[in-house]
């Protein structure tokens, strides 16, 4: 095999031992309480993306209400319990005004979870009432 050959496996190689230690890094994680006012019910969610994470850590500052975001999961993810469901970490966001499709309480999630789960998405109104790490 030429020199040339060589020289660019070697290249290979080093770029994509470059790239994966890149990709090794652990996203930010972190867990807030999403308090509903209405029912009173209380949702852990947790969020894995960055635009996620600042909208959580504004709402929290300012204290206003927004839908959450997210696509439902069975199991309560390790942090959403008692409920029987979890919102996606990564696919969490906030927003002013929703699909009204969208929209539910979290109690309505538990009792129809497979058409939620169908559905990909649901929205939550509520308040980020705090940081739990």
């Amino acid at each position: 095999m030429s020199r040339s050959f060589h020289r660019i496996i070697a290249c290979g190689l080093a770029l994509g031992l470059a790239q994966c230690g890149e990709s090794s890094v652990e996203p930010q994680v972190a867990r807030f309480t999403f308090r509903d006012p209405l029912t009173q019910d209380v949702v852990r969610i947790e969020i894995a993306n960055s635009d996620g994470l600042q909208e959580a850590e504004a709402l929290l500052q300012s204290g206003g209400s927004r839908w959450a975001i997210g696509t439902p999961r069975r199991g309560n993810g390790g942090f959403n319990a008692p409920w029987t469901w979890h919102l996606d970490p990564a696919s969490i966001s906030f927003a002013e005004i929703t699909i009204e499709a969208c929209q539910s309480a979290a109690a309505a999630v538990a009792d129809d979870l497979d058409y939620w789960i169908n559905f990909g998405q649901v929205c939550l109104w509520g308040k980020v009432e705090a940081r739990e790490r």
